[in-house]
């Protein structure tokens, strides 16, 4: 189990997708969802900027590889380009990575925060699944979710609009909210979501990673009904 550090956003984001007891994610977009988070973490902290006098491709500001290993992905990702790229298609590289959720759940799992169980099905199949272990770190992120929800005057942190949205435009915020208090709270989840509560630049980088995944699942969504068709 390594050191307590603070959780990443995509962190954040898988525990709310986790099933609690039965360790299974749920949705069929968390790669995309993991994604946006990895890239908004990664602007919100200015380690890749949105150029707009480039037609708003991507500029890698690091120095040197990250530790962390989704990190790593994007900034390899990026050092492959021939030609620079803009936002979505960073994403959709970043989504199509069949190591990224295995990646994402084992930093939870060396936190001790969820356990990697191997599960058998029919006696035949087996399938990894991922039981919470310390429900503490989600519970805190839910309750800074539905403050940043229910209080009208609460100040939000840059990185809990960006959950929020995310969590928003990827239907993992029902593990925070009862669908009752989305839609009653719907104008302001909406604001928070579009960045409307934050600064330009945390706004700037809500927006972008939203456009971004929502045009990546489309694209997704596109391409697997072509092939069941």
């Amino acid at each position: 189990m390594t050191e307590s550090k603070p959780l990443h956003l995509y962190e954040e984001l898988l525990l709310l997708a986790l099933h609690d007891e039965k360790g299974t994610l749920n949705g069929g977009y968390i790669d995309h969802a993991l994604s946006g988070a990895v890239l908004a973490e990664l602007l919100l902290e200015e380690q890749i900027i949105i150029d707009d006098q480039a037609n708003g491709t991507i500029k890698l500001q690091m120095e040197k590889e990250p530790d962390d290993p989704l990190f790593r992905k994007a900034y390899r990702l990026i050092n492959l380009w021939q030609k620079p790229k803009n936002l979505e298609a960073l994403l959709s590289e970043l989504a199509n990575l069949s190591s990224l959720r295995y990646l994402a759940t084992e930093q939870l799992c060396d936190r001790g925060i969820v356990d990697d169980v191997e599960e058998t099905i029919l006696y035949i199949f087996s399938r990894k699944v991922y039981p919470t272990l310390n429900p503490a770190p989600e519970q805190e992120i839910i309750s800074r979710m539905r403050d940043g929800i229910f209080k009208e005057n609460a100040q939000i942190e840059p990185r809990t609009c960006a959950l929020i949205s995310l969590a928003h435009h990827t239907d993992y915020i029902t593990a925070a909210i009862t669908f009752h208090e989305r839609a009653k709270h719907k104008a302001r989840i909406e604001a928070i979501a579009k960045g409307e509560l934050a600064g330009s630049a945390t706004q700037k980088a809500i927006a972008a990673c939203q456009a971004a995944v929502a045009a990546s699942i489309v694209m997704t969504t596109i391409m697997m009904s072509q092939i069941n068709n």
